[in-house]
Formats: structure tokens, C-alpha cells, sequence
């Protein structure tokens, strides 16, 4: 609704200038010298707006790639391609090489990793793909939920067993007072003797 009001505005600004001009012409008050200054000027005003409406089609291009970048960056963590030794995404990569003017980043952006860390490590560190990075997630999420059951069987065995601790088992009586349990059970030494002797 702005933009729509700012056009109307100069477009009655610009009528209302040429019925005056056309006025003038025609009482004499104005010589034709006048006119070609005021059409340089009427044009360069034209193409002032005209840059003007181009400079905020870009800030608005710009703004939203950088809101859908961001919103792909809550969702998965990152986005565009993803290096995985330095754990950054190619916007992150090219705005720490090259500043976060979108200007001044190269066209083409290379398949290996050209962060300040991984530029010269050999071989190069080549970046995975969007859908390469989102399975490696989903992969590590599968892993994940896997190693929390298996943490719960854990815990719930290691619950049950603690919790027949409080009842008397069979036998503890004699775990307790080795003594007695040694007149039931000979020792190992005494049984090592006995097969020596037989077999020696």
C-alpha cells in the first residue's frame, strides 16, 4: 500500500508540473533554455526513484533468501551444503571468507570445503549435499532413540534387581558368616591336596 501511495503522489507531482510548465510557456514566462533544464531534472528524479525501486527489490530479495536460509537452519541445523569436518554450512563458510555482503561472494560456490580451517587439508574436504546431511541426521536420530531404549532396559533390570534386595534370599545367611559355610564346603586348598595325592 505504501509503494502504491508513494507512485500515485509523484505521479500527480509530475502533472501538476507539467500543467504549470505548459501554463508558463503559453503567458511567455518561461524560455525554452528553462525547459531543457527542467526535463534534465524531471529525468534525473526519474531515474533516482527507478534505482531507488531497484536498491529494495534487491534488499528484498536478499532478506528473504536470508529468512529462508534461517528458517532451513532452525529445521535441520544448518543450510545449503554442510562440511563435516568444520561443522559449518556454506553460508556460514562464505560469510566468514568473505563477509556477510552477499555481493562480494563468488557466483559459483566450489564442492570441497574452503573455510580458513579446512582449505588446505589434503585431500580436500568435500561438502555433502543437503539430502546427504539430512540422512546423516536422521541416521544419528535413529542411533540416538535406539541407545535410550536400550539405557531404559538397563535402568528397569538394574530396578528390579535392586528391589528384591530387601527380601531374604535362600543361602544369604551363609554368604554373611563365612565360618559356617566353610564346614559345609571345603576349602580349594584342601581340594587341590586331595587330587594331588590321588593322581600324583
Amino acid at each position: 500500500m505504501k509503494v502504491e501511495d508513494e507512485e500515485f503522489e509523484d505521479f500527480v507531482d509530475r502533472v501538476d508540473e507539467v500543467e504549470k510548465t505548459i501554463k508558463a510557456l503559453l503567458d511567455g514566462k518561461i524560455d525554452v533554455d528553462s525547459m531543457d533544464k527542467k526535463e534534465q531534472e524531471i529525468k534525473r528524479k526519474q531515474q533516482e526513484t527507478e534505482e531507488k525501486k531497484k536498491k529494495k527489490q534487491e534488499e528484498q530479495r536478499k532478506l528473504a533468501k536470508r529468512m529462508e536460509r534461517n528458517q532451513e537452519r532452525k529445521k535441520w541445523g544448518f543450510a545449503g551444503r554442510w562440511c563435516p569436518r568444520c561443522k559449518k554450512d556454506e553460508y556460514k563458510i562464505l560469510e566468514d571468507v568473505y563477509g556477510p555482503d552477499e555481493s562480494a561472494w563468488p557466483a559459483e560456490v566450489p564442492s570441497t570445503c574452503f573455510s580458513t580451517q579446512c582449505k588446505d587439508v589434503e585431500p580436500p574436504v568435500l561438502l555433502l549435499s543437503p539430502e546427504e546431511r539430512r540422512n546423516e541426521l536422521q541416521n544419528k536420530v535413529e542411533e540416538l532413540k535406539q541407545e535410550r531404549v536400550k539405557k531404559a532396559l538397563a535402568r528397569d533390570r538394574w530396578n528390579k534387581w535392586k528391589s528384591t534386595q530387601k527380601y531374604k534370599r535362600a543361602g544369604v545367611e551363609w554368604e554373611e558368616c563365612y565360618e559356617r559355610w566353610d564346614k559345609w564346603l571345603p576349602s580349594d586348598d584342601e581340594e587341590v591336596c586331595w587330587v594331588a595325592a590321588c593322581y600324583g
